[in-house]
């Protein structure tokens, strides 16, 4: 293999990385916990959120959210596996649905967080035109909005995905157009109030799983944006 050809192997497989990363924490924000959640992480145990790097290649954010969530996982291992289910149930509703304004933080939509960027409607249809830009079908009357925390992560996975497939066909152009809409993406929508959301959803945050994770979104995503810079 010459040099050129892996090096594009290399960049398809570090978008691919990225895109399941964002496909792991797009899922946890979009599924309500079920017992089929609670099986898998016990399956996965607390050595499942160990990564392979040190902790100066990551930041605090990232290695404590990790460390949290595999906390969680073996402290519950030996409680039903209903009560764990339940605990992180209420813990994800109050934390990402917005139930009341003394019930949780106020739900990760980008048009409450965005306040003066214009009216939440201008928002929705901002970000729409950039879903239809990419040919991304978004079911308006689904229970989340688009401008909703999970499903702009899971565009992100979708970009990720599409830069990946690019490189593995050799076309550097469309790659980097795709790198172009994450930068964009990242700079335009969530990367201007993710961390403001994950800041108050630490505050009330009850079970350490959820903790670890709200911690850990604040930490790729901060990564993410400095990568762009």
């Amino acid at each position: 293999m010459d040099e050129r050809m892996q090096d594009t192997s290399e960049l398809a497989e570090s978008a691919q990385t990225r895109a399941g990363m964002y496909s792991f924490l797009a899922n946890l924000f979009n599924q309500r916990p079920d017992l089929e959640l609670v099986r898998r992480l016990r399956e996965m145990g607390p050595e499942g959120f160990s990564i392979g790097v040190s902790q100066a290649e990551v930041s605090s954010d990232v290695e404590e959210g990790l460390q949290e969530m595999a906390s969680f996982i073996g402290a519950t291992q030996g409680e039903p596996e209903e009560q764990v289910e339940q605990d992180l149930a209420v813990d994800w509703t109050r934390l990402f649905r917005g139930v009341s304004p003394s019930y949780g933080p106020p739900p990760p939509y980008e048009g409450v967080y965005l306040e003066g960027a214009g009216s939440p409607s201008d928002i929705l249809q901002t970000i729409m035109q950039t879903y239809h830009k990419f040919s991304v079908d978004i079911d308006e009357k689904a229970a989340n909005r688009p401008d909703y925390i999970g499903i702009e992560l899971d565009f992100l996975r979708f970009l990720n995905e599409s830069e990946a497939d690019a490189w593995l066909d050799g076309d550097e152009g469309k790659a980097l157009d795709f790198q172009g809409a994450q930068r964009d993406f990242l700079a335009r929508h969530l990367g201007r109030w993710v961390e403001k959301f994950c800041d108050r959803a630490l505050e009330e945050a009850k079970t350490g799983f959820y903790r670890g994770f709200i911690r850990l979104t604040r930490g790729v995503l901060k990564e993410e944006i400095e990568a762009f810079h």
